[in-house]
């Protein structure tokens, strides 16, 4: 076990008999997990282990005991949700870098400020919508009454 991850570390032979359970590539599994075809052969040689999310989807994978051919499917969805949450963190890093942290918090400021402004906006367009309406009462009664 290593002392980033609670699961067990994830054999080679793990590796290899999901690969052949799966009848896919190295290069699909690699495209899954959103590593490099060469990571997902060093696991296959012993000379790394998976680990973080990759390590997690694939005891996923092994232990869901998923049959044949659907694969695709359950790493798609599993990946995907990797692949988006490692995006977000590489554009959110990129920022970071580009901008500087206390630009970024201004700017996060700045975009609260904006938020309450335009729903301070809303309220008083309902609140004047309320008003116009009122007057629009009063002057059908004061029609009436002449």
């Amino acid at each position: 076990m290593t002392e980033s991850s609670k699961e067990p570390d994830i054999s080679p032979e793990d590796l290899r008999n999901l690969l052949k359970e799966q009848k896919i590539s190295t290069r699909q599994l690699a495209e899954y997990l959103n590593v490099a075809e060469t990571t997902v052969n060093r696991w296959l040689n012993e000379e790394a282990r998976p680990t973080g999310t990759a390590k997690a989807v694939l005891w996923a994978l092994i232990g869901a005991g998923i049959g044949a051919g659907a694969l695709a499917p359950f790493a798609g969805i599993a990946v995907g949700a990797m692949a988006s949450g490692i995006g977000l963190y590489k554009l959110l890093k990129e920022k970071l870098e580009k901008v500087g942290v206390d630009e970024l918090e201004e700017r996060v400021k700045l975009l609260k400020k904006k938020e309450e402004t335009e729903n301070e906006i809303k309220s008083l367009k309902q609140k004047l919508a309320e008003k116009e309406s009122e007057l629009r009462e009063i002057e059908k009664w004061t029609r009436k009454e002449e």
